[in-house]
């Protein structure tokens, strides 16, 4: 995917690992333009001294099915309607690095960002 890089870690999975329900990669995977070929993926890395994390990270079609399945569709629309404005000043500050200039006011975008969270 272009913009996004990531360092492979293993070269095999241990034999003691059950995977038969899993799909653990090693190496780069094209998920679809926008991810949209995963409804998720769990990341895992494990620490030296046996620190171990795993993180869950979603798609963004499956938030949106997510949220819309808990404050339902209404929410979502009025959500989607108010958000255009950070979309629009997010539109502008990309502009503004394309060309060389400093983005203006993040406050803005943090004042926006308070008035188009959900309930």
């Amino acid at each position: 995917m272009a913009g996004c890089s990531a360092i492979n870690t293993i070269d095999h999975i241990a034999d003691d690992v059950h995977n038969s329900n899993l799909n653990i990669l090693t190496q780069h995977t094209y998920a679809g333009e926008c991810g949209q070929d995963y409804k998720a993926v769990i990341l895992n890395a494990k620490g030296f001294g046996g620190n171990n994390a795993s993180g869950l990270v979603l798609s963004p079609q499956q938030t949106v099915s997510m949220l819309t399945a808990k404050y339902g569709i209404e929410a979502m629309s009025a959500y989607s309607a108010r958000n255009q404005a950070i979309k629009a000043v997010t539109r502008k500050m990309i502009l503004m690095r394309v060309k060389g200039k400093k983005p203006f006011a993040i406050s803005l975008v943090r004042r926006l960002w308070m008035r188009i969270q959900l309930p």
